[in-house]
């Protein structure tokens, strides 16, 4: 399923990010202390370069936690944040502006651009899915911008045909404490919503029979459970009902949400597809908000299975992103190209 939010996160997350600072100049210094018997002329290049990456770094770490969407951080691992300062480090200037980098880790691309019409373009996602193997399938998408426009990161996660899928909601031991956490977080949404707290709110699901608890259960076990835990329990039983509507059938159902974030400028897309490969899904959802003037701020593409019929796939677009889901689902966030 793929959807575009902003949730909050935990509180631990940029505190970490902010530690990689005194990390990282631990780290420069040993490598100083310990170049022993080189030559001058090398221990002065060594030095400058610890120097260097660390004016970077005390540049990159501070802009990029205050940048950086909520959802960057909730999204993506610890380990992967890393990697992504490191090659701002590495590469961005003294302005913090990066230039086109690709990052290849096995099966999964990063493509790191300056923001704005330069990379976080429509096109410039289209140019970055059409660069990936001509036979890899896609698992996940991630695309964020940052909130002042200078950076664009994208994620691709690819998958070759017959390559086993990722571990589903429920069968992940290591995950059943995030797990059970996210199902009261699920119960308790449950609750307000056949309570009817949020009647009259265009952003929340109306009270519907069809968001029964054996149909939430139906659904989540159809999704991995990296995708479930990661998410917010407004927008999963949005998706649900998304879900329902075409599940078994070939079917598209779309769901708006304008005013996204508080944001008039900013539309989130919802809309689940069957019958299309998730890579398909997210380029013919591409063509259409190039169609309709809209440029992609950021995305998530996930896919969940149908039992037992269908596969669906999900897009999310924010401010223009899809999502794919195993029935297809695309979700999202629009906001329109300035002309």
């Amino acid at each position: 399923m793929l959807s575009l939010q902003s949730m909050r996160q935990p509180a631990t997350s940029k505190a970490l990010l902010r530690s990689m600072q005194v990390s990282c100049r631990l780290q420069s210094t040993q490598r100083a202390s310990t170049a022993g018997p080189a030559s001058d002329g090398a221990t002065a290049m060594l030095d400058e370069l610890v120097r260097h990456q660390k004016a970077r770094a005390e540049l990159a770490v501070p802009w990029f936690v205050e940048n950086m969407p909520d959802s960057y951080f909730r999204l993506v691992r610890p380990a992967t944040r890393a990697q992504h300062l490191r090659a701002i480090t590495a590469f961005g200037e003294e302005n913090l502006s990066v230039p086109e980098v690709k990052m290849t880790d096995g099966s999964n691309f990063t493509f790191l651009s300056p923001g704005g019409a330069v990379g976080g373009s429509t096109s410039a996602v289209a140019r970055q899915l059409a660069s990936l193997p001509a036979d890899a399938g896609l698992r996940r998408v991630l695309l964020f911008s940052s909130t002042d426009g200078r950076l664009s990161l994208n994620m691709f996660e690819t998958s070759q045909r017959g390559a086993a899928g990722e571990v589903l909601y429920g069968h992940d031991a290591s995950a059943a404490p995030a797990e059970i956490e996210m199902r009261s977080q699920l119960e308790a949404y449950a609750k307000q919503l056949a309570n009817g707290s949020f009647i009259g709110m265009p952003n929340h699901p109306p009270p519907s029979s069809r968001l029964s608890t054996r149909e939430l259960e139906r659904f989540l076990s159809n999704c991995a459970s990296r995708f479930v835990v990661d998410h917010v329990p407004r927008l999963l039983y949005k998706q649900l009902l998304l879900y329902l509507q075409v599940a078994h059938s070939e079917r598209t159902a779309v769901e708006l949400e304008h005013n996204y974030e508080g944001s008039e400028s900013r539309t989130l897309i919802t809309a689940a597809m069957t019958g299309i490969e998730p890579r398909q899904a997210l380029k013919r959802t591409l063509t259409l908000l190039s169609m309709s003037g809209l440029e992609l701020e950021r995305a998530q593409l996930d896919k969940v299975g149908v039992t037992p019929r269908t596969d669906a796939t999900t897009t999310a677009t924010p401010t223009a992103t899809p999502t794919a889901t195993a029935a297809a689902t695309a979700s999202p966030i629009a906001r329109a190209a300035s002309t």
